[in-house]
Formats: C-alpha cells, structure tokens, sequence
C-alpha cells in the first residue's frame, strides 16, 4: 500500500484540518460476522452491474435493500418505495449494522470487484453529504492491493470500519489484488445525525472548483442586469417582479420588472429582451423579498430533459394557453444550483432557497392563471435530489429522444453543456482521460449519456416521455393536469405545434438528419423505453 493513505481525511499538512472528499468515520463492526453472513450468500445470487462500459472484468452486486424488495436489480421501480429484500432477511448482523446508522437509508447492496478488475474513472453527482445522499462504504473483504483514487490521491479502505467516499469528485477503483474485494455499500439520507458523526470525525466539506472561469454561462444574467435601477425598501410588493439571479453574502437576489408581459416566448430571457430599453426595470433585494411576490401557484410539474427532445416545444404548447405559467429554463434557478456546489451548501439550505425562487417565478397575475410548469436546463437532471427535496410531491416529467438526432442538432449548433468547461463541474461527469480536447462530438455524447444515466438512475422518480410522442402527447398531459381546452384554444396549440419550438415564426421543416450513436447511448436509450414501456 506505499504512496496510498489509509487513515484521516484530505492532504493538508499536519495540524491543518482537511477538505474532505473521504473520510474514515468512528465507526467499527465485527468483520468475522459479516464474513460469515458473506460466504453464505450463494453465487447464483450475485448479479452483473448494468452499467457494462463502467468498468473491466467483474463487477457484481446483491440487492440487500432495494426499490420494491427485489434482489435481482438495484434500479429504481416506478413508485416502488425502497424495501429490505430477502437476502438481507438472512443476514442478521448485516441488518443490525444497517439498523445501526440513526438515518433513512435507500439502496443497500453488497458490491463485489474482481481480481484484476478495475472501475473507470468517473462521477456519481447528487451522492455527497452536502447534496443529501450519503454515500458510506464498509469494506468486508478487501486487501492492501485495492486502491481508490480520488481525485489523484490513492486510498486505500481498510475492511472493518465505514468509510465515506464524496462520490460526485472524480474516483476508479483498481483491484489489484487475488481476492474479490467486497463492500457493504449504503445510501443513506442526509440528516442532522449524520451531520454531527461527519464533524466529529472532523469533516470539512469539499470546495467545488472555481467558476471563475465559467463566465459564459453567467452571460444571460449579464444581460438581463442591464436595465434602470429602482431602489428597494422593505415591505415593497414584488408581485409582477420576477428573480433573475442570486449572489453575495448575505444573499442578494436581482430582480426584473415583466409589468404585465406573459412569459410565452421559447425562453424566459426572451420574453424580457422583448422590453423597450426605456421600460426595463431591475432592483436589488434581499432575499426575504422573496415571499413579497404575492400570491403564487404551486408548480404542477417541473420538465426535465436531454435537450434538443421537445422540450421546448412542450413548455410552448403549454405556454400558449391563457390559464398556464409556464418558465422555460430561468437562469435564477441555475444560479441557486451553481451557487449550492460552489459554496458547498447544506441541502435544507439550498432547496429552502430553490422554494422560495419557484414560487415567486409562479405569482399569479391574472386571474385566468391556474396551472404552473418549470422547465428546467437539461443538466438539472443531476440535481433532482435537492429540486425533489424542494418540492416532494410535485410530478417530474422527463422528456428524452433517440440520441443520434440529438447528437445531430448539437453538431449543428452546440448547446453549452456540451462545449468542455461552461458548467459547474460538479453537474456533469468527467470527461474519458483519453477523449481528445477538439473531439466536440466525442464530449457531446459522453455528457448525453451522462443524462441517461441520471434519467436511468432515477427513473422510478420521474414520468418518462418519448419525443417521438410529440406534439399529440400535450393532450394527454393536459388531460393529466386537469387542464381544459375550448375549441379555439385546441386549434391554438394544432397550429402552434406546426413552427419551430425556437423560432415561433417559422414553420418546422423537420429534422436535417441524424448521426449514428455509439452503441453505449443506444443501450441507454433502449433502457429508457423499456422503463417507459412499463409506466405505461
């Protein structure tokens, strides 16, 4: 194990506390007894991980918590809660050692990697104390010869003890040794018990890198910043103000005033470019304003997607009828994100603040105004756990499309999660070592199938919707939400469907062609459709 460090977190010098991207916490179980529990657990029980191109040689699980108590999959089941299955009905002291942490817990699994194998290089985001799933590993068979490295730093996981690993930092797995290296994996809900054995372990939460670089992404609220100043004063009704951004400490929120505009257009910056200069209004608040916006409805879905599927479509259809809000991909919702990973926030925290953000972007204005819906940036896929954590009960669809045609419209017109460098890195996964920096194309697929995983991952959380559906699967969701339509208004959204999502002026000529995916992101998306299939 030379060069590999075992015991406290980080790198810092002696004395100086450590941010943590792993930890060994104070916690230690009998391995005799959760060896013996291991070998009588039979071969036939073990199953393949189905993510196939993660990693070489043998990866293998068993379910011992699982959604609907099945013991042949780890993936989430439409509406399924999560359930003890029955192999972990046979292992008592296993039960006990889970039974042991005072949280909720979600999946639990035995995880198994092969003499010589090794995991790839990669992120899981959402899966850090901070983002409200814990991630805890206790090895039960291991050797000085299996290594993680995390981010650079090799460490090595000694059997016996719980060990926390920040799974959304870049980490691989080597299994250099003779032996299958098994761990108890566990995910556990973050809360305040959790939180008090992280600082006594003397936990410090991971810095995310610096956005300083990022500024391209930050350039639609540049623009929307650039209007006549109004001064605040405390009580001032906020009611036909709409947040565009948040920064600073203590928290600043930066506002518009939309008057009685409609957001109707693609985008939400859109509709406020289309203000005169002399009509443009922004006022600097702190963030108790947020609850002066007056009366507000509560979201009726959010609209999460790959990109380039519909989507926009979707929110237009949607947008065109008089008794529907809808926000197509506001920046202030980014802003709460970017600003939660670069602070290291705590979750409560930041879906408190993601609340307040929603409900004032849905002030009702007019009396008409009944139903609410959020588009949101398709990255926002990888923060579902704080947007759920936000908002538990409301509906989250999930709109996706054969990965060649979107592969083919990036090509044409790059988005800018798919140009290297223009997100926060902690909402996408890292880059192949071996992907070349010009290769676009190859970064766009890598970054695609980053979003089917997370679809994939959660999909037993989310409505899944084929582009190939559209434009008649509108009235089936409006039909869902309870929406009606007159006549008029039905002719309304036939003829809206017949332009262009973007380009409300043109009509839409068709797609100009499709690329040929690789095979990984038809797997993902045949994965899809069978979870889809099965909702239906």
């Amino acid at each position: 194990m030379s060069g590999a460090a075992s015991g406290a977190p980080g790198k810092a010098p002696a004395g100086a506390a450590a941010p943590s991207a792993w930890l060994r916490l104070p916690l230690e179980f009998d391995l005799a007894r959760m060896q013996a529990e291991l070998d009588a657990i039979g071969a036939d029980e073990w199953i393949a991980h189905f993510n196939t191109g993660a990693y070489d040689k043998g990866w293998s699980c068993v379910p011992l918590r699982s959604a609907g108590g099945s013991a042949r999959h780890i993936m989430p089941v439409d509406g399924e809660p999560y359930r003890d299955t029955a192999v972990l009905e046979r292992c008592p002291y296993l039960r006990q050692v889970i039974a042991s942490l005072a949280c909720d817990k979600q999946s639990v699994r035995l995880m198994a990697l092969a003499p010589g194998a090794v995991i790839k290089e990669h992120r899981d985001p959402g899966t850090a104390l901070q983002e409200g799933l814990t991630r805890l590993h206790i090895p039960v068979q291991t050797s000085p010869d299996v290594l993680f490295t995390v981010d650079g730093e090799a460490v090595h996981f000694s059997a016996g003890r719980a060990w926390y690993l920040d799974a959304s930092c870049r980490h691989a797995v080597h299994n250099a040794g003779t032996l299958p290296r098994v761990h108890l994996l566990i995910d556990c809900i973050s809360n305040d018990w959790l939180a008090q054995l992280f600082d006594d372990a003397g936990f410090v939460p991971r810095p995310p890198a610096s956005l300083a670089s990022n500024n391209a992404l930050n350039a639609r609220e540049r623009a929307l910043l650039r209007a006549d100043a109004v001064s605040w004063r405390a009580g001032m009704p906020m009611r036909h103000w709409f947040p565009v951004t948040v920064s600073g400490t203590p928290l600043q929120v930066a506002w518009r005033h939309a008057g009685t505009l409609r957001f109707t257009d693609p985008f939400f910056d859109n509709t406020l470019a289309s203000q005169v200069p002399a009509q443009r209004q922004r006022c600097d608040t702190p963030a108790a304003a947020l609850d002066d916006a007056g009366p507000s409805l509560a979201p009726d879905a959010f609209i999460f997607h790959v990109s380039r599927c519909g989507s926009t479509l979707l929110s237009q259809l949607l947008a065109a009828l008089p008794h529907c809000v809808v926000m197509s991909e506001p920046p202030v919702i980014d802003a709460v994100l970017r600003r939660h990973h670069e602070h290291g926030l705590a979750p409560a925290a930041t879906a408190a603040l993601l609340r307040q953000v929603v409900l004032a972007l849905g002030q009702r204005r007019f009396a008409q105004e009944k139903h609410f819906f959020v588009k949101l940036d398709c990255w926002h896929i990888h923060s579902l756990a704080l947007v759920r954590l936000a908002f538990p009960d409301t509906p989250c669809l999930f709109l996706y499309r054969e990965p060649g045609a979107v592969l083919a419209s990036h090509r044409r017109q790059r988005g800018p999660q798919m140009v290297p460098g223009l997100l926060h890195p902690a909402l996408l996964p890292p880059p192949p070592a071996d992907l070349a920096p010009a290769d676009l194309d190859g970064y766009a697929a890598h970054v695609l199938a980053g979003l089917f995983d997370a679809a994939l991952a959660h999909a037993g959380e989310l409505s899944l919707l084929n582009y190939a559906s559209l434009p008649a699967l509108a009235g089936t969701l409006l039909r869902r939400f309870g929406i009606a339509c007159d006549d008029r208004q039905t002719e309304l959204l036939r003829q809206r469907a017949g332009f262009h999502a973007k380009q409300p002026g043109a009509q839409f000529a068709g797609d100009a062609g499709v690329l040929t995916a690789p095979e990984r992101l038809r797997e993902r998306y045949r994965a899809l459709e069978m979870r889809r299939h099965r909702q239906q």
